[in-house]
């Protein structure tokens, strides 16, 4: 047995692991690699975020370019990891279908964006989180808020609609 071969066994026998002990908690296996993508697509989002503000010149618009830039390349390594192994049991169609669930995928993923920052805006704007928690909490809290609600959003849309069974 090789040292690739070992450490797959090590990391097959983690994610059953993990899997059990989701179950106990109600979260399916499906929902499990849908976290787990969605981690990934984080540390994509800030990487390439940080690799775009080394290379764009100076100036007021470059921690946004660099933020739409990191966003952008996220939900696409997020849509190949959730299209690959999410949904991988699903059955899919040729390339035209491919294209289809790609651009499914960033409209849901845009919109999710969009109820995040709804959220985020309305608890800590108009709700007033920043003065019953400070400004700094008030903004975690609110944030954290907006994610949860998005990402439920995000999963049972893309669940529903985007990686639909039978969908070719």
């Amino acid at each position: 047995m090789t040292a690739g071969q070992r450490s797959m066994g090590v990391v097959a026998r983690l994610w059953g692991t993990a899997e059990r002990l989701a179950g106990r908690f109600g979260i399916s296996p499906r929902l499990l690699r849908f976290l787990v993508v969605g981690g990934s697509g984080v540390v994509v989002n800030l990487g390439v975020m940080a690799v775009m503000l080394l290379l764009l010149p100076d100036g007021r618009l470059r921690p946004h370019i660099a933020s739409i830039t990191g966003i952008a390349v996220s939900i696409f390594t997020n849509f190949l990891l959730n299209d690959i192994w999410t949904w991988g049991d699903r059955p899919k169609g040729g390339v035209l279908h491919w294209f289809s669930r790609l651009a499914k995928f960033y409209l849901v993923s845009s919109a999710a964006a969009l109820i995040q920052y709804g959220v985020f805006y309305l608890l800590f704007e108009l709700v007033g989180f920043d003065n019953l928690l400070g400004e700094k909490a008030g903004s975690l809290v609110s944030q954290c808020i907006g994610i949860l609600l998005a990402l439920v959003i995000n999963y049972l849309v893309n669940n529903y609609w985007t990686f639909r069974e039978g969908a070719r």
